[in-house]
């Protein structure tokens, strides 16, 4: 009985030994991965931010395109930076957080006199790209380019029609959230020759994001 108690305890002591060395089973639980260890997930809200725009203005200025004349006496003069504008268009800043935003806009500007029996006024049409810089109180400052096209005084009948060729300018703004106050700067040159007219202006315009 002493022989056989001896030989048995070995073959445990083996047993275990090897149960030591054994390799862990495939299916063994695995210890979570650590933010060290995980994969690297994208930043959120990092994504361009993009915004309809909707608005108006109304301007004055610029050299005289036109007299008349009224059956009272009196006369108006129609300025080639004046008029009341709508316009639609887009806003890109490529970080919601970004101070920096590009602004596309297309519209249309028109100024007309107080005449009851005729509609003589001048019409364009006005593309707008501008850059802006907003700061944390809402206050924001811009530049960029203006293109007018289709420009046209209307002389409905009592003067002969004149169209102008296409204008490039400059435009710069300062406001505060959507109310901005604005300064362009381009010349209008008729297509049937002569000289250059001023249609510089200065404006309020309100713009509206959606």
């Amino acid at each position: 009985m002493a022989l056989s108690r001896s030989l048995r305890r070995p073959g445990v002591l083996l047993s275990l030994a090897v149960l030591t060395q054994l390799p862990a089973r495939a299916d063994a639980p695995t210890e979570p991965a650590t933010p060290e260890t995980a994969a690297p997930q994208p930043p959120a809200g990092k994504r361009p931010e993009f915004n309809f725009l909707v608005g108006g203005g109304l301007e004055f200025g610029g050299g005289d395109v036109a007299t008349v004349a009224f059956t009272d006496g009196s006369s108006q003069d129609v300025h080639a930076g004046q008029g009341i504008s709508g316009f639609v268009g887009g806003q890109l800043r490529l970080h919601p957080l970004s101070p920096w935003s590009a602004r596309v806009t297309a519209g249309y500007k028109y100024v007309t006199t107080k005449a009851s029996n005729a509609n003589i006024g001048l019409g364009r049409v006005p593309l707008e790209f501008i850059g802006s810089y907003r700061f944390d109180n809402g206050a924001r400052v811009g530049s960029g380019l203006v293109y007018h096209t289709a420009i046209k005084l209307n002389g409905d009948g009592f003067f002969e029609d004149v169209k102008f060729k296409d204008a490039v300018g400059f435009r710069v703004e300062a406001g505060w959230r959507w109310i901005l106050l604005s300064y362009t700067g381009l010349d209008y040159k008729a297509r049937n020759g002569g000289g250059s007219t001023d249609a510089s202006s200065v404006g309020i315009n309100l713009i509206v994001g959606f």
